[in-house]
């Protein structure tokens, strides 16, 4: 995820990510309000979240959210030290854009929970 720094990511569903953050925000005292906060979380995540860590179907998942229909679903769950040792659930697909570059689109991010 080295796009994160660059903005290169988005929401796949906008309504259910903003739920989310809120999550993160009550649940892990973390500020997550500002595109910054946002970004500097990801970015965390980022440096936590290993290969061993993916909990998601070999071969992934697909989308099913509208704009991102199809794309591959990559799922992690880890126990994180950004998050105050909790055990964390993050989902995202990446997209290569038209430049060489790629955005990720985020789908999920928060404390595990038993379904996921």
């Amino acid at each position: 995820m080295e796009c994160v720094k660059g903005k290169c990511w988005l929401p796949a569903n906008p309504v259910k990510l903003k739920a989310n953050w809120d999550e993160v925000e009550q649940v892990c005292c973390i500020e997550s309000t500002l595109e910054e906060d946002q970004t500097k979380i990801l970015v965390a995540i980022r440096d936590e979240v290993k290969p061993p860590h993916y909990v998601g179907k070999h071969s992934p998942e697909r989308s099913y959210e509208s704009g991102t229909g199809g794309c591959e679903l990559f799922a992690f769950r880890w126990q994180s030290n950004f998050f105050g040792n909790r055990i964390m659930f993050f989902k995202f697909s990446l997209v290569g854009r038209g430049d060489g570059g790629t955005k990720a689109f985020i789908y999920s991010l928060h404390p595990n929970r038993e379904r996921d």
